[in-house]
């Protein structure tokens, strides 16, 4: 479905979230010294993943994938910077770093990083780096309500989990929700 999006929409873009990454290295798909336990972790983790290609393994998985489904999931980018000033990141920036330095390592998409926080650290969902005048704006914390404030939008209403899905028109900062 994302991908004919992104070719009606070319200039749609889509953000690498914790479960793509893990995904990818499980099935070796980026270099990761955390193979193993990723490769694991597919059969207990992607159930739904793996019925939707009809295999029962990530062996199985990583031959039933489509050469174009993988190109995907290993060129996501980990950010999204638009020249409004928006900053798209799946889980957040850390408050305690240049925002510079951690926009790098994200352009970076180090694979080799066990568990990069950007992806995965729901207490980043509250950050905003102090020496950044951007709105930064992700999902991953499963939040009752989305958030809208002045330096940060956060998205995830929990639709994986029977909450509606959330979506923010952007400038107008117009919430639109689905039930789920």
């Amino acid at each position: 479905m994302l991908l004919a999006w992104q070719a009606a929409s070319p200039a749609s873009r889509f953000l690498c979230g914790n479960h793509d990454l893990s995904l990818a290295k499980g099935l070796g798909l980026v270099e990761s010294s955390h193979r193993a336990y990723y490769e694991a972790r597919i059969a207990s983790r992607s159930a739904e993943t793996l019925k939707s290609y009809g295999a029962k393994d990530a062996a199985e998985l990583a031959e039933k994938m489509p050469a174009a489904h993988k190109d995907f999931l290993v060129n996501l980018p980990w950010v999204v910077e638009h020249r409004a000033g928006y900053v798209f990141v799946h889980a957040g920036l850390d408050a305690a770093e240049p925002a510079e330095r951690q926009l790098e390592q994200l352009r970076a998409r180090d694979a080799g990083i066990y568990r990069p926080k950007w992806l995965h650290d729901t207490g980043l969902a509250w950050a905003v780096p102090p020496d950044t005048n951007k709105v930064i704006v992700s999902g991953h914390t499963i939040l009752r309500r989305p958030v809208v404030s002045d330096r940060r939008i956060l998205l995830d209403t929990g639709c994986g989990y029977g909450g509606p899905l959330t979506a923010c028109l952007l400038p107008e900062r117009r919430l639109i929700q689905i039930p789920a």
